[in-house]
Formats: structure tokens, C-alpha cells, sequence
């Protein structure tokens, strides 16, 4: 502590333990003997080591000049700024709300609490004008005859900021038009629900509480068959599994669709299920099947258009810039000569671009084929597609046995072509391609990993490649329309499955596509 401070002054046995009992923010009531002998320097020394071994912020305020006259390295760490700055300064400038004549009025309330301690929340503002929440135990001190408040902080800011979030989800569930359900997987009850299943179903939240799942909805399914589904939306968690059925008669007697969501969430080493359902009447899903309809025949119309009045001009530019070079190449300067390259360039790249988008366009929204695909032929189909570029760049493909899964074969074909062509092109120079293709499972999914020793991705790019047209590199490094990986996705997507991706930059990637096991 400073010279100028009066703490050397506390008598023997009295030093250390009011320092210590306030580092811990459990002071309660210290007893201090007003007058004694000078403490031993020994004494001294523990009691500012335990200080500044307080995971707690200390400071120790002046009455008289209402002054920090001691801060341990916690609380300047805390409030971001130095002891030496915090020493000699107000303590209430760092107080959001706190005044000299507040703080002075606090200081005597906490004296007139002396022995005991008084505990208080406050907001401090750190130098970056952020908010830091404490929890406060404020303790006086009388040495030889002059009182010192030793204030112990604890920062709650995070403890704060989880109530606040806790509270605003509550508000949101309960505020919420669609009806939600909190079930135990194990017990198969209800244990929460919020205000509009109530009133859909005319029932109060304890009788509602006391129905079992399978009956609340009344729409065929037995207490087995919500089982299944259940472990279904647990197995692909934390995903969430949707459902469209027919809904029984609401109270207020109309008919229609509910659209169901199954989110499945570990909670204290239990599976509970959050169901949120939402009823579609007829006459909505009637208006949206129009507005899919319309637009399903724009897409084809764009299609069109883009396949014979884009490709017209294109092919032009293509056929008078080779013409013009032809022609005219010798009397042409080298920047001239550019120009062109850059004219013909950009027509071939225009026409890749469209050729992807009517590919993309062609990947039918429908739903799969019911059909049994073994990946192996869609691997071997794909290897032969990529042959030139297999053998031009010397890349290994190893490969292990794959499922038979239920699907679309030239679907999952562009799958595979796409990820193995990506595993190739994108290699280091002088790295050669080396791609691995294997295939594992859990209860309700086929897992297939393509795995390479590729430039890899950062992880902040991870959902940016599955964006229609996003590309993470210059055209000049890696030609591509940055489609391929958004075909992938939709394909996979159609399969009633996912993809992932698992990388770093110069560690390789691992893309990892989950399809059911079970038909969608």
C-alpha cells in the first residue's frame, strides 16, 4: 500500500483478516480494536498478498478526502484501467448514477452499519464506454480513529446479461402465436406450454399439462408412433425435424393444415422436445399452392429466355472477336490484341455463367424418386465425367464401400462429381490432389465424407460457399462460377438430408453429407 495511507497503523491480528474476510465478499462484521502497537511488517506483506490474490476487484476509499487510497490488481483489471490512474481519484467517476453527495451519504450509512457490511449491485463504466455489473460488499474500517471503506466488487455482467436473455426468451414463448410444447422424451409428458395452446385447445396450462402428447392433437398418432419421431428429431439435433398433417377441428371449429417443428435439446442429461405447431387454414394453402405455381412457371419462363436470347449476343461477341483477331491480329498493338482476350474471356465466362444457372434452374423442387441408387455406380459415373481432370492433374481418389440409398442417381452423381472436381482444383501448386470417399452411419442416416488435402476454408466462410455465385478466390487462381457447392446443398436438401463442412485454411476440407435412411 502507499506510504501515505494509515493502514501500517492496524494493530497485530487485525491487519490481514478485515482485508482478507472483504476479498472474499463474505465480510459480514469485523471487530477492530481502535488502539494497539504498530503491525509487524511481516503482517503487512500477507495482508497485501492476499489482496492481490483476491479474485475479487478491492478498493479501499478515504473518508476524509473520499479518495481510492488502495486498489488491488483485480479491480483495475476489471475497470480497465492502471492502479496508478484509479489511485488519489473519486471513486464514484467510475459509478454510472453516483454523485459526490451520494457517495459520501452511502459512505456514512455503511459506517453507522459498522460493524456489519452492507451489500449493494452497481454499474461501473469502463473507458471503452461499456457497462461492467457488479455485485458490491461495502465494509468500514476504523484505524486509529480514521474510518476507510473497504469496497469488494464481483463482476455479474454475464450472470446479468443470461437473466436478461432468460427473460426475453420467456416473454417470446409466451407471446408467441404458435402454439409450443415442452415434452420429456423419457416420461413422455408435458412439462411447459405457453398461452396459445391454451387458447387453442380452450383449456387451462395445468389441465393442458396433464394430457398426454399423443391425444392433445386427436390426429391418428399413437403414443409409439410420437415416440419414433421423437428419437427421429434427436438423432439429427440439434437440426429440426418438420412434419405437415392434417389438423383436427380447432376449438373455434376451423379445419386445415398444422405445420409441425420438432426440436429435440439435451437439458441436465435429459432429451426434452420443444413442438411448435402452427395451423395453415385451407384457404391460405390454397392461395400459396397458386403463388408456387406462378412462380415455378416464371422460373421455367426465365429459363427459357436466358438459354436462347442470352446466348444469341454471346455468341456473337465470341465469333467477332475471334473475327477481328483474325483479320486484323498483325496490325494490332499488343494492348489492342488484350482487349480482345478480355472481350472473349468475358462472353466464355457469361456463358458458363448461364449454363450453371439453367443447370441450378433444372434441379427440380419436386419431391425424390422413390427409387433404390447404389453410390457406388453415382461414384464411378462421376469419376467418369472427371477423368480429364483425374489424369491431368495426377489425383488419387480413394474410395471405400458406399450405401444404397433411396433417390435421384443423377443428382447424387452431380453431387460427387461436384465435391471430388473441387477437391482437385483446389490444391496447392505442386500439391497433388489426393481425395478420400467413405461412407459410416448412425441410427437414421447414411454419413458419406469426401475428404482432400486442398487449400482448405476458414471457418468464417463456411456458410458463404453454399450462396448461389459466392466464390472465395480470384478468377485468375481458380476458374468457377461458384455454383457447384449450392447444387450440392439443394440436391442434398431435396434427399431430406445435409451437408457439412469441416476445415482450415491450408488443413484440407471435409464435406460430410447426411442422407436418411428413411424416404422423405
Amino acid at each position: 500500500m502507499d506510504d501515505h495511507t494509515e493502514i501500517a497503523q492496524l494493530p497485530p491480528g487485525s491487519t490481514a483478516a478485515p482485508v482478507a474476510a472483504a476479498s472474499s465478499g463474505r465480510l459480514t462484521e469485523v471487530n477492530v480494536a481502535p488502539a494497539a502497537p504498530p503491525a509487524a511488517h511481516g503482517e503487512l506483506d500477507w495482508a497485501r498478498a492476499a489482496l492481490e490474490q483476491s479474485a475479487d476487484g478491492i478498493e479501499v476509499v478515504d473518508r476524509l478526502s473520499l479518495r481510492l487510497v488502495d486498489v488491488n490488481a483485480a479491480a483495475a483489471e476489471r475497470l480497465g484501467r492502471t492502479r496508478e490512474e484509479m489511485l488519489g481519484t473519486p471513486p464514484w467517476s467510475y459509478m454510472e448514477g453516483s454523485t459526490q453527495a451520494s457517495y459520501e451519504a452511502f459512505f456514512d450509512e455503511v459506517i453507522r452499519a459498522f460493524p456489519h457490511s452492507l451489500s449493494s449491485e452497481q454499474r461501473y463504466t469502463l473507458p471503452n464506454g461499456t457497462l461492467l455489473d457488479a455485485e458490491v460488499v461495502h465494509t468500514a474500517l476504523l484505524i486509529r480513529g480514521q474510518w476507510l471503506m473497504v469496497v469488494a466488487t464481483r463482476d455479474v455482467t454475464g450472470r446479468k446479461q443470461q437473466q436478461i436473455r432468460s427473460t426475453l426468451l420467456s416473454r417470446a414463448f409466451e407471446s408467441s402465436h404458435d402454439c409450443m410444447l415442452i415434452v420429456d422424451r423419457e416420461s413422455m409428458r408435458h412439462v411447459d406450454c405457453n398461452d396459445a395452446v391454451c387458447r387453442y385447445h380452450g383449456m387451462t396450462r395445468n389441465d393442458l399439462l396433464q394430457v398426454p402428447p399423443w391425444t392433445l392433437w386427436s390426429d391418428g398418432r399413437a403414443r409409439e408412433d410420437l415416440e419414433r419421431e421423437y428419437d427421429d428429431a434427436i438423432a439429427v439435433s440439434p437440426l429440426p425435424r418438420r412434419r405437415i398433417a392434417p389438423a383436427a377441428r380447432s376449438r373455434a371449429g376451423t379445419r386445415g393444415v398444422m405445420e409441425e417443428q420438432q426440436q429435440a435439446i439435451r437439458l441436465d442429461g435429459r432429451w426434452m422436445l420443444v413442438i411448435t405447431t402452427r395451423e395453415v387454414r385451407e384457404d391460405a394453402i390454397q392461395r400459396q399452392v397458386a403463388e408456387l405455381t406462378r412462380s415455378n412457371e416464371e422460373l421455367k419462363q426465365f429459363a427459357y429466355v436466358t438459354s436462347h436470347d442470352l446466348f444469341e449476343p454471346l455468341r456473337m461477341m465470341s465469333s467477332y472477336s475471334e473475327l477481328l483477331r483474325r483479320r486484323y491480329g498483325d496490325q494490332l498493338d499488343s494492348d489492342a490484341q488484350d482487349f480482345i482476350g478480355y472481350i472473349a474471356g468475358g462472353a466464355d465466362r457469361m456463358k458458363r455463367l448461364i449454363d450453371d444457372l439453367l443447370l441450378y434452374s433444372r434441379v427440380e423442387r419436386s419431391a425424390v424418386p422413390a427409387q433404390q441408387v447404389r453410390l457406388d455406380h453415382v461414384l464411378d459415373d462421376a469419376m467418369a465425367n472427371l477423368a480429364n481432370a483425374i489424369e491431368r492433374s495426377g489425383a488419387v481418389v480413394e474410395r471405400g464401400p458406399l450405401p444404397e440409398v433411396t433417390g435421384e442417381s443423377s443428382g447424387l452423381t452431380q453431387v460427387f462429381q461436384n465435391l471430388i472436381g473441387n477437391a482437385i482444383k483446389f490444391t496447392a501448386p505442386g500439391t497433388r490432389p489426393r481425395v478420400r470417399v467413405h461412407a459410416s452411419e448412425d441410427e437414421a442416416n447414411w454419413i458419406v465424407s469426401v475428404r482432400d488435402n486442398g487449400i482448405g476454408i476458414a471457418p468464417e466462410s463456411f456458410e458463404r460457399i453454399f450462396v448461389i455465385f459466392q466464390r472465395l478466390h480470384a478468377q485468375e487462381l481458380y476458374e468457377g462460377t461458384g455454383i457447384g457447392l449450392t447444387i450440392c446443398k439443394k440436391v442434398v436438401e431435396r434427399h431430406g438430408g445435409r451437408i457439412v463442412v469441416d476445415s482450415a485454411p491450408g488443413q484440407g476440407t471435409t464435406f460430410t453429407v447426411y442422407l436418411p435412411k428413411t424416404a422423405v
